[in-house]
């Protein structure tokens, strides 16, 4: 696997990024099947009533869950324990509780995002929404 944080793509000639965990090829064919409108775009946000970040438009079925990606269990595990402390630290009508631990809780988001899109890599785009 590569140190690199970057890769130039042979057909366009610019830079793709490599996250850590990918190889340079992975990478390159990420770029292509995105350029084609070949990756599914995968919406990493929560919302009352659904127990993980993880959303699809224009799929079978809007909400998902780690098992409709192939996610590990220990991964899909996390997502749900993620989603447990918002849900019990963040009402819609006053926000966090805590606002140390909201910042905690968005590292930890991004961590898990991180995690999301290396295991849907060669598949998907992971586009987080969870911190806007």
């Amino acid at each position: 696997m590569s140190d690199r944080e970057f890769v130039v793509d042979p057909f366009t000639q610019t830079e793709v990024r490599v996250p850590s965990g990918i190889w340079p090829e992975q990478a390159i064919e990420h770029a292509r099947r995105s350029r084609n409108g070949e990756l599914r775009r995968i919406r990493f946000f929560l919302d009352w009533g659904h127990r993980y970040p993880l959303w699809e438009d224009g799929s079978d079925g809007y909400t998902k869950e780690p098992g409709d990606y192939g996610l590990s269990a220990d991964l899909g595990e996390r997502l749900h324990a993620w989603y447990q402390t918002w849900a019990q630290h963040c009402s819609p009508e006053h926000g966090w509780s805590d606002e140390q631990l909201h910042q905690v809780w968005l590292v930890a988001g991004h961590r898990l995002a991180n995690e999301v899109e290396l295991e849907v890599y060669d598949f998907a785009d992971v586009i987080r929404e969870f911190d806007r």
